[in-house]
């Protein structure tokens, strides 16, 4: 959809359900205006529209069997109606960079925001943290028979399992976060995170809490980190001359080697694999999937965490019915599937964009990353050496447009 500066709101493109707003369910190939005036606002959804104008009416159209069009039945509707609610307060969010949210980071944090394929369930200060298995066995396998002590604090654990879902830390500000973390990653054996926290506290040393370090250390038995606060605290000749003489003992019994201590402090933070390569691996894989996904007379192993947290159409109707048949080629969703796993576009041919793009809107697929890279090879990618692939697709499609490109590349 278009909204012109004054107004008037013009739509074009796959109008199956309705989605268009022109009074019929046909597809419109250039932009025709809708029926609406005063428009100020719009949104789209996979096969339905919403638009607000400027008294504060809210109107919705399309695809409306879930109840998404807000009218309180669960009838689609090919032409703008009225929703019975005023909207004139209605606060705008400003829309950020959407970037991240389609890299392997932003793939992660859906899973771990979303609980509905949930497995695993921890209790930390009398809060409740649900997991997904696939992620946790794949990431930090100790996790699964992990107990909670009872010093364990809830914070602690969400940083704990923000690192085993993305690799990165969230709400560590102060050494002392940095040394309850290390605890807990010392004990599951997650080599990435000891690695980030270590640098983190010694990057952090100061003549003050060095000596809280120091002490902490001993109490719970981290060697590592009372070896570097007694390098820390003897190579810049810190006074302890107000100190306690346990301190004094332990540096007299320490012996410094410069060359031990003098080594970069490192690691990896995805234990030595990346997020990309760890997705990679658990694609159709036959030990912790928990659906299969039938295409034809042959069927792909998924996750539920993975592929429901960015496939609202394999949540909503997949799920609820395990005799569907995604009409499309094996190739093409087996394709499709990698994608939402290990977001990697080199699997894609010719044929799967035209493909994804034609059917986007029936299967509710709107990964604006993945529509944008398709849009680019069908518009850009036609080559001698494919041509003809891109006519049978157009011809397969009825899509004049591609099948005169395609000619037009054969000419050259």
């Amino acid at each position: 959809m278009a909204l012109c500066d004054n107004g008037d709101l013009y739509s074009w493109g796959h109008g199956m359900f309705g989605q268009l707003g022109h009074n019929d369910n046909k597809d419109q190939f250039t932009p025709k205006r809708v029926p609406l005036s005063n428009v100020k606002a719009i949104a789209c959804g996979a096969n339905h529209s919403m638009a607000i104008t400027i008294d504060g009416s809210l109107y919705t159209w399309g695809f409306g069997i879930y109840g998404q069009l807000g009218l309180g039945n669960n009838i689609s509707h090919n032409s703008p109606t009225l929703v019975p609610i005023g909207l004139t307060d209605l606060y705008w969010a400003n829309h950020t960079n959407v970037s991240d949210s389609y890299s392997i980071l932003g793939t992660m944090q859906k899973i771990l925001k979303n609980i509905s394929f949930s497995d695993i369930t921890f209790e930390v200060e009398n809060k409740i943290f649900k997991l997904h298995r696939p992620i946790i066995v794949m990431r930090c396998p100790t996790l699964l028979n992990f107990s909670p002590p009872s010093y364990l604090k809830s914070d602690t654990f969400k940083n704990l399992i923000n690192y085993v879902y993305t690799g990165s830390l969230s709400t560590c500000t102060q050494i002392h976060h940095y040394i309850d973390l290390l605890v807990i990653a010392l004990q599951l054996k997650l080599s990435g995170l000891i690695a980030i926290c270590e640098k983190e506290i010694i990057n952090s040393f100061d003549a003050t809490n060095v000596f809280e370090v120091l002490l902490e250390s001993e109490k719970r038995g981290i060697d590592t980190l009372l070896k570097w606060a007694l390098w820390y605290i003897s190579v810049n000749k810190i006074d302890l001359s107000t100190k306690d003489q346990k301190i004094s003992d332990m540096l007299n019994s320490f012996q410094l080697s410069k060359t031990t201590f003098l080594t970069e402090i490192g690691g990896s933070n995805n234990e030595g694999i990346s997020l990309r390569d760890q997705l990679r691996s658990l694609f159709n894989e036959s030990t912790h999937y928990d659906f299969e996904i039938r295409v034809g007379t042959r069927f792909i192993k998924v996750h539920k965490c993975i592929v429901g947290s960015q496939w609202d159409y394999f949540s909503r109707i997949i799920l609820r019915d395990t005799s569907h048949n995604i009409t499309l080629p094996y190739e093409t969703v087996n394709n499709l599937l990698k994608w939402f796993y290990f977001k990697d576009h080199r699997v894609f041919s010719l044929t799967d964009c035209g493909l994804i793009l034609a059917y986007a809107d029936l299967y509710c697929i709107d990964d604006k990353q993945l529509l944008t890279h398709c849009d680019k090879v069908i518009n850009n990618g036609i080559t001698a050496e494919n041509a003809i692939e891109a006519w049978n697709l157009g011809e397969k499609l009825q899509n004049e447009e591609l099948k005169k490109l395609a000619i037009d590349v054969m000419k050259k």
